[in-house]
């Protein structure tokens, strides 16, 4: 969130899960190309992660996918 977000401010993911998981967090354009990608363990079930794009991300379409512990989960987000 926000979503839609702004190509020069940052947005937030909410990632639920148990203390102490690790989660990987990357954006991806609608050609897979990957412009962020992070590691963070949880310090709690439920952690707010920022991703700061620093004016890589033009207006458009693009992939969140956060996986941990053999799953994936996968949202969209829009940039204006």
């Amino acid at each position: 969130y926000p979503n839609p977000a702004f190509s020069n401010s940052q947005f937030n993911i909410a990632v639920v899960g148990t203390t102490g998981d690790e989660v990987v967090v990357v954006v991806v354009d609608m050609l897979g190309q990957e412009f962020y990608a992070k590691v963070a363990v949880l310090s709690t079930e439920k952690k707010i992660i920022a991703v700061d794009p620093a004016g890589k991300l033009t207006a458009g379409v693009y992939t969140v996918i956060a996986s941990s512990n053999d799953k994936i989960y996968k949202k969209k987000i829009v940039i204006q």
